[in-house]
């Protein structure tokens, strides 16, 4: 496929759009505010509508030396412009958190990402472009999918910088100092615009492998990138797939990338996300990329699957071992995150820790389900996936809607779960780990966000990885109210 009608066909993500919302009798803003009577955790989705200026918090306990540094975190920020609110998780602007901690002092700051999308609209007051998941007409000329890149899934550092992550288009630079945007980034000539994943994998050299899909292109395809530490290009490959089936993440292992092309297929439609059909009737794919040539060398059928996130792979005595947060269907993107946003419930189905279990010589498949609730999964990832704990952001079961209320982890070697359960009114965000320093492999902190919806408040909480049960070593809340993100990263002083 040539990447010239590759790069043509982009315009369709842009351009799936349709009449403008129609404003009831109640406002989009009363009407949130009643629900949030009803549902006082959707104080996670209200949304901000200006920059956070440095701020002190509160601080009980204190770090440990090893969480001096930031954490920057990113997720949708801006929800609502008038009286007219985005009615999908994946629509608002980003904005990105930087939690800076020193010990017994912490600190939080937060900017919106200044996208040529996010400039157009505060300067009209207004929102005047499409969105990922809420029906809404172009009111200013579109020409690529960057138009409406809102940078709002991940933030990592690389190559000196800090990027601001997307999935359907270009990485945004960030000083990570202020915050400030300091625009899109291509990676060669040739590739600008193009669909660049929110999950890179970082590999031992410190180079960076991602993907960018497009289900949405007139043949659907994946885009494979390769970047040197410094972020020149290594290798790019442009893949034709034979549906397009949504990715979100994937993972790695020695010798593999490894895609999902999930049973969640593009067919079109007014907007990216109702453009998507589940087909449980279609199995799922697991594509194997060799990581040198990025050639595909082996594509399998998996059972009907989709899956936001990864958490490794492994290829460990002829077996290929992909652990991921499974879902039996598409219904929380599909209708889950709008139920959510809408009625402060949903009915969609939960992901489980799970994994496909790959026999290199035969090709055989096997799919083993831990049942366990988890979502946002991390790992020490010096330790083989066998050996090491897998943890996330979980369920006591308990929790009045379907949002995180526990941390938990899962031991492969004992076949254990750990968990700590925060209780009511408490929303769990995605745990980082931060090794201790000196001690061996998978001995290391959780340091993750945290909302507290009934004292309105927003902090961070850090805990020993081998004791969960224990509970928090130091805390740190403030009086700030922050939306409930997606993913970030750690960096040390």
């Amino acid at each position: 496929m040539e990447r010239r009608a590759f790069l043509q066909s982009l315009a369709v993500l842009a351009l799936a759009s349709g009449c403008p919302l129609a404003l009831a009798a109640e406002s989009a803003t009363a009407a949130f505010a009643r629900r949030l009577r009803q549902a006082p955790w959707l104080l996670g989705f209200m949304g901000l509508a200006e920059d956070q200026q440095p701020l002190a918090m509160k601080v009980q306990g204190r770090f440990p030396a090893e969480l001096r540094g930031t954490l920057y975190r990113n997720g949708p920020a801006l929800m609502a412009r008038g009286n007219e609110r985005n009615e999908h998780w994946f629509d608002g602007d980003g904005m990105v958190q930087a939690f800076r901690l020193d010990g017994a002092k912490a600190s939080h700051q937060g900017r919106f990402v200044r996208t040529p999308k996010f400039l157009k609209e505060q300067k009209a007051g207004r929102f005047l472009l499409p969105a990922t998941g809420t029906y809404r007409q172009a009111e200013v000329p579109m020409g690529t999918n960057d138009d409406i890149n809102t940078a709002n899934i991940n933030v990592i550092p690389f190559a000196g910088k800090l990027l601001a992550l997307w999935e359907g288009g270009s990485a945004t630079e960030l000083d990570p100092d202020s915050l400030a945007t300091l625009g899109q980034r291509t990676w060669a000539p040739g590739l600008e615009h193009m669909p660049f994943s929110a999950h890179p994998i970082r590999d031992k050299d410190g180079s960076l492998f991602n993907f960018g899909a497009a289900p949405f292109a007139g043949e659907p395809a994946v885009m494979l990138y390769h970047l040197a530490p410094d972020g020149r290009l290594r290798n790019s490959k442009l893949l034709a797939l034979p549906f397009g089936g949504y990715m979100h993440d994937f993972a790695a292992s020695d010798r593999y990338l490894v895609l999902l092309n999930s049973s969640c297929v593009y067919q079109g439609g007014r907007t990216y996300v109702e453009g998507f059909a589940w087909q449980g009737q279609r199995p799922s794919q697991l594509l194997l990329v060799d990581k040198h040539s990025l050639e595909l060398v082996r594509t399998l059928e998996v059972p009907a699957s989709f899956a936001f996130h990864f958490a490794g792979a492994e290829e460990r005595g002829g077996e290929l071992w992909v652990t991921l947060c499974r879902y039996r269907d598409a219904s929380m993107m599909l209708s889950g995150m709008k139920e959510l946003l809408a009625t402060g419930q949903s009915q969609a189905s939960q992901a489980t820790l799970a994994q496909f279990r790959v026999n290199l010589a035969s090709g055989k498949v096997d799919l083993w389900d831990s049942g366990l609730d988890m979502e946002f999964p991390g790992r020490d990832w010096r330790q083989a996936q066998h050996q090491g704990w897998v943890f996330g952001a979980g369920s006591s079961g308990q929790a009045q809607s379907l949002l995180s209320d526990a941390l938990v982890a899962y031991d492969p070697l004992r076949q254990q779960v750990h968990r700590h359960v925060y209780g009511p009114g408490i929303v769990v965000e995605e745990p980082r780990f931060i090794a201790k320093a000196g001690a061996k492999a998978g001995q290391g902190y959780l340091l993750h966000s945290f909302l507290d919806y009934r004292r309105r408040q927003s902090g961070l909480a850090v805990l020993d990885l081998a004791n969960l049960a224990g509970g928090p070593i130091a805390m740190a809340h403030m009086d700030r109210v922050l939306p409930l993100g997606f993913h970030g990263s750690f960096v040390a002083a």
